[in-house]
């Protein structure tokens, strides 16, 4: 799965997607019996794939967000990166499989800013089956299906737990190299070799409450962006629809300035961003 550079949105929205899809497998470890460290392992803190960085999209979306600097926490300026750089966001899973000793399986995925995604997942399914081939490695088959050009990119990853919360992963392509996309041979190059940090449950959902606040201020910036480019007499005569819809989006979702746990606040933060969406492009249409 390629992701486009060119609509953070579209970015953030397979992006949260995935990251929804590892929650389906238990995140805390689990003892096996084995050297393997079952749950979730992230490239760093912040690093999972919901996280958000402006890396991952195009510069000039990100100017918003950047020219807000000063609103935001420490932690929070952090995850911006710089504008320009390559963003690494990535967790997986990893979980046993039930009936058989040496079958595991990882879900998940490593998002590599304009270049794609790295994805755990089998022919058709949404997970990687792996064998344990030493007491602390497991080899998986993975495949990319990349819908639109009909194509499946095969590769081979290979986990090692070499320290007690860490992981690393190898990959190389499998099948006919000279079949091989040349956007997934790239992919190949910056996710082999990294290192993975195992990560608590609570580690998880600090990240998710971060990432989703830099996410409702990003479009939140450009809806204000785009609502100041309008001319004054479409601005007046949208001015009580506008109004109308922040009550309702507020009464539904919580106002931004709510108190709140950051489970509370990373669920007010996501339902913002998806109805700022909405109005920006569907209803507004700007």
């Amino acid at each position: 799965m390629i992701f486009s550079a060119s609509r953070f949105s579209s970015n953030i929205i397979k992006a949260s997607a995935l990251a929804a899809a590892c929650l389906l497998l238990p995140a805390a470890a689990m003892a096996d019996g084995s050297e393997i460290k079952t749950g979730r392992y992230a490239m760093g803190p912040g690093a999972n794939l919901d996280s958000f960085t402006c890396a991952s999209t195009a510069p000039e979306d990100c100017e918003p967000l950047f020219d807000m600097k000063d609103k935001l926490t420490k932690e929070e300026q952090e995850h911006l990166g710089e504008s320009g750089e390559r963003a690494y966001l990535g967790d997986f899973v990893v979980a046993k499989e039930p009936g058989n000793g040496d079958l595991y399986s990882v879900k998940g995925g490593i998002f590599i800013g304009r270049v794609g995604a790295y994805t755990f997942s089998s022919k058709g399914g949404d997970k990687a089956l792996c064998q344990r081939k030493e007491p602390n490695k497991l080899v998986c088959s993975v495949y990319d299906e990349d819908k639109e050009a009909e194509t499946v990119n095969e590769s081979t990853a290979t986990l090692t737990f070499a320290k007690k919360n860490q992981v690393q992963l190898n990959v190389e392509a499998a099948g006919d190299p000279a079949k091989a996309d040349a956007s997934f041979e790239e992919l190949l190059r910056f996710v082999d070799g990294q290192n993975f940090t195992f990560e608590t449950e609570e580690e998880y959902a600090h990240d998710m409450y971060i990432s989703s606040k830099l996410a409702y201020l990003m479009v939140d910036a450009e809806l204000n962006k785009k609502w100041k480019a309008l001319d004054k007499k479409e601005r007046d005569e949208l001015l009580p629809g506008q109004r109308k819809w922040i009550q309702e989006k507020d009464a539904k979702c919580g106002a931004v300035n709510m108190k709140g746990s950051e489970k509370e606040l990373t669920e007010m933060y996501e339902c913002q961003k998806r109805k700022t969406l909405v109005r920006m492009y569907e209803e507004l249409e700007l």
